[in-house]
């Protein structure tokens, strides 16, 4: 009866560090994952930041252009 239950406890361990090696593996995938998600996420904010100063660029040019536009009109319309 002793004998059985050592063996029970050795395999026991022996599931339990099983499962222990898996989950280490799980989260050193899920850690490199992470990382990896992470720069990714750096480069869309970088990304995105740049594409919203040029947005604003063209729309600080397209309303040069407007007020050009409005002041050719009135002193047109003076003529």
């Amino acid at each position: 009866m002793a004998f059985a239950r050592v063996k029970a406890t050795i395999t026991e361990f022996k599931t339990i560090l099983r499962l222990s090696q898996r989950a280490k593996k799980q989260v050193t995938v899920l850690t490199q994952a992470l990382e990896a998600n992470q720069a990714d996420l750096a480069e869309l904010q970088r990304s995105a930041k740049r594409t919203q100063y040029e947005n604003q660029v063209h729309l600080d040019r397209i309303k040069e252009v407007q007020e050009k536009m409005k002041a050719t009109q009135s002193n047109d319309s003076k003529l």
